[in-house]
Order: C-alpha cells, then structure tokens, then sequence
C-alpha cells in the first residue's frame, strides 16, 4: 500500500512538472521606435523585430500595438531656478499635452521645488490645466525643498500597483551630478515598469571633474580626472524605455537663449510626439529575458529607418505564465 501512495505522489509530481514545462512564463515589453526628427516608426511586423542576448537569440512570441488608456503622472520643476523661458515652455507644452490627450488616458500632477502642488488621479481636466497655467509665472509660497528625483519617486507611488503603460512626464532644469536619489529612483521605476519622458531645460553636465596633487620628482602637481555623468535623466528614460528632450534655456556664455513663438511651436510638436510615445507603442512578448538583452529591427526594416532608435526597458520584471487570451483593446500595427 505504501509503495503505491509512493507511485502515485511520483507520477502526479512528473506530472505537474511537464505541465510547467507546457506553459513556460513570458514577458512583455513596451518597445517604441524613434527617429532622430521625433517620428513614430508604425506598421513593423513581428519579423521586423530581433531580440539576443549575446550571441543567443531570444525568441519574440508576439508583437502588437498597445493603444490601452495610460495613467499618466505629470511632474513639474517649480523652484525660483526655473527661468521665465523654461516657465512659458512648460505652461505650454504641457497645456498642449493635456488639451489634446485622448480622453481615456488619466492624468495626475506633482510639483517639485517651489511650492507644492498637487492633483490626484481623476481630477477634471480644466483644473488641471488651471494649474498648469500657473507654471507660466513664478511661483508664490513656501519652498517645499522636494527635488525632481525626490518628486519623481513619490509620483511612482501613486501608480501603484502598476498598471502597463504607466509613465512620468518629468520638465526640470536637470539634475545635479551624484545626487544620491538616483540609484534609488532608478530602482524603483523600472522594478515597477514605469518609464519616464520628459524635458530638460538647464545645462547638461556631461562629465564630472576633480583634481587632486600628484607626486613627482620636482613636487607635487595637479591631476585632473575626468569621469563621465551617466546619471542623467536622459539616461533615466533610455534605462525605463522612455525619452527625454533638451532645449537649454539657460544658454552658454557664449550665446544667451531667446525663446521665439516659431520655436515654442516646435517644442509642442515635439511634446506632442512625447505622448505619442507614451500611448502608443508595440507590446513585444518574449519568454524570459536575461538581464542585458537587447531589442533591435531586422536588416530589412534598419535599411529603411537607418538612424532610428528602439526604445524598451532595459531590465524586464519577472516572467509570468502565459496567458491564453488576448486583451481586446489591443489593434494590429
């Protein structure tokens, strides 16, 4: 009798592990393609798509265009850095965004620097650009001292539990190199899918300098070494799967900005292909991706789009079983 409960557990073990087998976990990927002018590249099948890791080819099971609504958390450097110029582009282009956004997407806002202000989830939408107006002028009232990552952070709490799509909109001046809230920021969007778009209108510091005093034979000398910033945000949305913009509002010794209404126009055009790339993009699914994969377009499509750049996550959350049906808002690319 014992050696026959003993046959029984074996076989319904043997059993549940082919099933496993049967039903291997997938992920799936927000994937976008950009070309250098802001373009959205459309209409790529599933064989326009390669995916490795390394010399291993990872197998794409399918590839379709995701136009589910998106929760969508708009936060606003507000602080007294915040020139007029930089003011009136992010009154406008994010007055532009919101007046034209599709009206299933649902939009919450957050200010970082400057007074705080915030507007939850399900706020009307005139209120919303109400306070988006505002931005236009600087800002009366206690300085709340949360920085840009700080209020990052906090708006990806309120996207949880997350939701596919989810994105920050970020419209700073720019980060400080080594500030200590980025590894964590870092963390925390991408373990929970959420990629982040945005603007910067400050200087870009491109590397980070010290010096320090050197032995020789005829005293000390000054060594300065050189490091690369790759802590941007522009190195943020590229980690997350989104993407940010420059227009440098500060200017540069040489050359001081003016803000023209041709180029305020051209700013909201490309703000309007920013959200583009956050409601709209292709959903690849792939069975388990390694960390360092990589998603590109086949010969084929790279000839015609040759300077196009293909935005994903660069990290994947754990796989999970396949799911036989197929969400119906989903449409074909």
């Amino acid at each position: 009798m014992r050696y026959q409960w003993l046959l029984i557990c074996t076989l319904l073990s043997c059993s549940g592990s082919t099933a496993g087998q049967d039903h291997p976990c997938e992920v799936d990927i927000p994937v976008n393609i950009v070309t250098p002018e802001l373009a959205l590249v459309r209409h790529v099948p599933k064989d326009g798509f390669i995916a490795h890791h390394g010399d291993n080819a990872l197998a794409i099971h399918s590839v379709d265009a995701d136009i589910a609504p998106r929760r969508i958390v708009l936060v606003v450097e507000n602080g007294k850095s915040v020139n007029s110029a930089a003011r009136k582009i992010e009154a406008s282009v994010l007055g532009g965004i919101v007046t034209n956004a599709r009206a299933e997407d649902s939009f919450a806002f957050l200010t970082a620097r400057g007074p705080r202000k915030e507007l939850p989830f399900g706020i009307p939408r005139d209120m919303l650009l109400s306070s988006i107006r505002e931005l236009s002028s600087p800002a009366n009232g206690k300085d709340q001292g949360k920085s840009a990552l700080e209020a990052v952070l906090e708006a990806s709490g309120w996207l949880q539990p997350s939701q596919p799509g989810d994105s920050i909109i970020l419209l700073t001046m720019g980060l400080e190199p080594g500030e200590m809230e980025y590894g964590k920021v870092t963390k925390t969007l991408t373990t929970s899918a959420i990629r982040l778009f945005g603007f910067q209108f400050g200087v870009l510091y491109l590397a980070t300098y010290s010096s320090h005093l050197g032995p020789i034979a005829s005293g000390p000398f000054p060594i300065v070494k050189i490091d690369p910033n790759r802590e941007t945000i522009f190195d943020l949305g590229e980690e997350t799967g989104g993407f940010l913009l420059e227009e440098n509002t500060e200017g540069n010794p040489q050359l001081s900005y003016h803000l023209t209404d041709d180029r305020l126009q051209q700013l909201g055009y490309f703000a309007g292909q920013l959200y583009k790339g956050v409601v709209e993009y292709y959903r690849m699914r792939l069975g388990p991706a390694p960390e360092g994969f990589v998603v590109d377009l086949s010969d084929s499509v790279r000839q015609k789009v040759p300077k196009a750049h293909v935005l994903y996550p660069r990290r994947t959350l754990n796989c999970s079983p396949i799911s036989r049906s197929s969400p119906s808002r989903l449409s074909s690319p």
